[in-house]
């Protein structure tokens, strides 16, 4: 996809603000990035040329990552900078609230492996015939694991056609009550290995809970 067109060098605006970005993987170059009122523009080192970025790439093409206030450039590949605490806050006034299609985004990426999860639930939940020889006894249905794997599958359904905040929460309660189930098998004698999932798994609920403080004010626009 082709960058829009920019003004050239000796037309263009001044910068609102200028900040140089060191890559936080690779061979550690220095990136320039021009905060201008309407638009980012990101220089690779050593070129003239910038990539430009709107408000509405933000989600899509840029993304501010809160979890070490960190910048991510979608190019031919990802590009990940951390560009300190003072330009991050300057990042973050000027992208501004987030928008519904930024929403629509993060519902889309974040659904994509709880969709999965919810099917392999779904396959665990059902009953199975066991091996006598073997001593594996038949595996009755389960209702929470089945409860733990339709719940993705429809807030996915939903999701697609009433994008809400809400699904955030709703996912913060699925990790929460997977969280629960796994500390009780810790409790009735299981590995505490199991403590490494409950510990990713809380940072999961974490994640879902910020997505949901980021997003509750965002609402659809009113020409929908």
């Amino acid at each position: 996809m082709s960058e829009p067109v920019v003004p050239s060098a000796e037309s263009a605006p001044a910068p609102l603000i200028r900040i140089p970005l060191v890559e936080m993987e690779g061979e550690k170059r220095v990136w320039t990035l021009e905060i201008h009122p309407a638009h980012l523009a990101l220089f690779p080192p050593g070129e003239q040329q910038p990539f430009i970025f709107l408000r509405t790439d933000t989600g899509a093409r840029f993304i501010l990552v809160p979890w070490g206030q960190t910048l991510v450039f979608k190019l031919a590949k990802q590009h990940l900078f951390r560009p300190g605490p003072g330009p991050y806050r300057q990042l973050k006034e000027w992208v501004g609230p987030p928008g519904y299609e930024q929403l629509k985004f993060e519902l889309r990426r974040r659904s994509g492996w709880t969709l999965a999860m919810g099917i392999i639930f779904v396959f665990l939940a059902l009953p199975a015939t066991g091996n006598p020889t073997a001593d594996i006894p038949n595996r009755p249905l389960s209702p929470f694991l089945l409860i733990l794997g339709l719940l993705p599958l429809a807030m996915w359904a939903i999701a697609r056609f009433r994008p809400h905040a809400v699904f955030f929460l709703v996912d913060a309660a699925w990790f929460t009550a997977l969280g629960a189930s796994l500390v009780l098998r810790i409790w009735h004698g299981e590995s505490l290995w199991w403590l490494v999932v409950v510990a990713l798994n809380s940072l999961m609920v974490l994640g879902a809970w910020t997505l949901y403080q980021k997003y509750s004010q965002t609402k659809p626009p009113t020409n929908r």
